[in-house]
């Protein structure tokens, strides 16, 4: 199966998405914020990437950007809630691969 990291400040919601992930038989990796991030980036390579729109410490667009200069082919799937929604969109065009509404 597939190694991902998620990205959430929201511990629960975090939880919820790494249970769903696992449940499929993914490996997965987790962190709360920009620098757990860069630390789990450097650690070793991610099949996927699935992050909050907010990331405490970065943004997404630096996330988008650091883990497209390690891999260019991994993709960055982006979740937003209706706040977020805008700045969601905005990472895809900056390279996300997607986006997905956040409950």
């Amino acid at each position: 199966m597939s190694t991902l990291l998620i990205i959430d400040r929201d511990e629960n919601r975090r939880a919820d998405i790494c249970n769903f992930f696992r449940s499929l038989g993914h490996s997965l990796y987790e962190a709360s914020d920009w620098e757990g991030a860069v630390a789990e980036l450097s650690r070793r390579d991610h099949d996927a990437v699935v992050s909050g729109v907010a990331i405490p410490g970065g943004s997404i667009r630096a996330l988008i950007q650091a883990v497209k200069a390690k891999n260019p082919a991994t993709p960055v799937i982006v979740h937003a809630d209706m706040e977020t929604a805008q700045e969601g969109l905005a990472a895809v065009q900056e390279g996300a691969f997607s986006i997905v509404q956040s409950p």
